[in-house]
């Protein structure tokens, strides 16, 4: 997986989190935000993460 493919997802992925955050947590906002947004971090920090090893490998 390459750092231009999550980001083409990015979009998709965010909705995604989001949704399963709706399906998990109690029917409040800020249990579902609780919850998005450390997931939305993780996927942000692998973009990350990948693009550092992508500029290391040339």
């Amino acid at each position: 997986i390459t750092a231009q493919t999550l980001v083409a997802g990015r979009r998709y992925a965010i909705v995604l989190i989001f949704i399963v955050a709706a399906v998990l947590t109690p029917p409040d906002v800020i249990s579902q935000f609780a919850l998005a947004c450390p997931l939305i971090i993780l996927y942000e920090s692998a973009i990350l993460s990948i693009r550092a090893l992508e500029k290391k490998q040339k």
